[in-house]
């Protein structure tokens, strides 16, 4: 019996745990990228569809993307232990296209989401 009312102890302790975290403020982290995303998504909300196929994303989204995340180091961490067997210019051309390629999902996602806000 002592075993159960440990283990129910121990259940409702980390359950007590996890809901506080989810219950714990935002850290500046996670300000700083709702932020980001959200101006994001004002952006591409307001850019007539039309556009944004003849152009590709908005300067002003670009920059915004950019000067928040860095491709260089998403598309690296992508590869892991194969990025070392790249020469740069492989390397190049790989973050060249792993960056597009995301900026297109993300693009094609907020549009389809509407003017939805990330809390």
């Amino acid at each position: 019996m002592p075993f159960n009312f440990k283990c129910l102890a121990a259940t409702l302790s980390m359950s007590i745990v996890l809901l506080c975290a989810s219950m714990a403020p935002a850290t500046e982290a996670t300000v700083q990228l709702s932020s980001t995303i959200n101006e994001f998504v004002r952006i591409l909300v307001n850019t007539p569809v039309g556009e944004l196929r003849r152009n590709g994303l908005p300067d002003r989204a670009l920059k915004l993307i950019h000067g928040r995340f860095d491709f260089s180091e998403m598309a690296r961490r992508s590869l892991g232990s194969h990025w070392t067997a790249l020469n740069p210019d492989e390397r190049r051309e790989f973050v060249d296209a792993y960056t597009q390629m995301l900026l297109r999902l993300f693009g094609r996602s907020v549009r389809s989401s509407g003017d939805e806000t990330i809390l």
